[in-house]
């Protein structure tokens, strides 16, 4: 107030046009003075005002974000819950969808479980009759088989051995005839009659050692092919019961020296097969490095077997194979007989021993026999 008392009315008139106070009449100092105070308090009020109202817009403005935000965090959460629910009410329903399936596949599955396990015990059933059924026809099949391969070999047997009874009786025939031609004693008639008789008894001999092993064609010549297969060499060999000429003529045109004998009661005409007795008397001792004697023992003794085994033994240089009956309808044609009497020939002497070599590539009714001399060994 000193301040402005101090002032004069010109200089208040200036101060009051730059507050932008309007004078509209011509105004004393103090006049002056308390419009310029007046005008002030004015400017302090409208002041307080706009603070005022720029405080309450920003409260305002603080008061609406918060708001807005709580409106929003509601919003959200209720939008939240609502979508749980929506997402919650689907995924139960696709839930319990998969669940049906999976149990209703559980359900097919053990129903076709169990209607396969009722189908599979019926068909085992049935397939354990039938088996029994068809092991009974087997077993009567088998036994009518084997009984019919019995009545087979016997009639074989005596086939052979009526055949080799004519033999004799033939020969014997023979001679007679000479006889009574030498000595001019029959009568026309008489020799007639004789001529018919022999004629009537007269039995085709021809190839009949070839013809009663049919079974056994070609064997010997498989056998050797066998035999040299797992590494068995020969260069000369010796077939004592040569019943089939392809065996001569195979091993001949591979360069190989072969010789075929048949037991003289068996023998019968054949240029390519000599005769020979039980002894092999014509043999030399050691002359074959390999001697067959293959489907005979069985039409022999067991004394003619232990006979003719030692000269077959005697006549080899190296290796013996030998095949035999093995029956199981004759027991007296089983293998063990067989080597039985093997044994005791080799054991009735000290010149060589014999070793046996088994295979699971041939049969084991074929003995493959090493004859090793001791003096040589020594």
């Amino acid at each position: 107030m000193k301040d402005l008392n101090k002032l004069k009315v010109q200089e208040l008139l200036e101060l009051c046009k730059e507050k932008n106070i309007i004078i509209k009449k011509k105004l004393k100092k103090k006049e002056l003075i308390d419009l310029y105070l007046n005008s002030q308090k004015s400017t302090v009020f409208n002041l307080d005002e706009q603070v005022d109202e720029q405080a309450n817009k920003e409260v305002d403005e603080v008061v609406d974000k918060l708001i807005d935000e709580q409106v929003d965090e509601l919003v959200d959460e209720v939008v939240d819950k609502l979508v749980d629910e929506v997402v919650d009410e689907q995924v139960d329903e696709q839930t319990n969808k998969e669940v049906d399936k999976v149990v209703d596949k559980l359900i097919d599955e053990q129903t076709d479980e169990v209607v396969d396990e009722q189908v599979d015990e019926q068909v085992d059933e049935l397939v354990d009759e039938q088996l029994d059924n068809n092991n009974l026809t087997l077993n009567l099949l088998n036994k009518t088989v084997l009984e019919l391969k019995k009545k087979v070999e016997e009639l074989e047997i005596k086939l052979f051995e009526n055949n080799y009874e004519n033999i004799i009786i033939d020969k014997e025939k023979t001679r007679e005839d000479g006889k009574n031609e030498e000595d001019g004693k029959n009568e026309e008639d008489g020799k007639n009659e004789e001529d018919g008789k022999n004629e009537e008894n007269k039995i085709d001999l021809k190839n009949m050692m070839v013809d009663f092993p049919v079974k056994f064609q070609y064997e010997n010549i498989n056998l050797l092919n066998q035999l040299y297969t797992i590494g068995i060499r020969f260069n000369k060999i010796l077939d004592t019961n040569c019943y089939d000429n392809k065996l001569l003529e195979y091993i001949s045109e591979r360069g190989y020296d072969i010789k075929g004998l048949i037991l003289d009661k068996f023998y019968n005409e054949n240029e390519q097969v000599e005769e020979t007795d039980i002894n092999l008397t014509k043999i030399k001792d050691s002359e074959y490095d390999m001697v067959l004697c293959n489907n005979l023992f069985q039409l022999l003794s067991d004394d003619d077997i232990k006979l003719y085994y030692t000269n077959i033994l005697r006549a080899s240089s190296n290796l013996i194979i030998i095949k035999v009956e093995n029956s199981e309808l004759y027991p007296d044609r089983k293998i063990e007989k067989y080597t039985d009497l093997f044994n005791e020939v080799v054991n009735n002497q000290t010149l060589f021993k014999i070793d046996r070599f088994i295979t699971n590539n041939l049969e084991q009714n074929i003995f493959i026999l090493r004859k090793t001399i001791f003096s040589e060994k020594s």
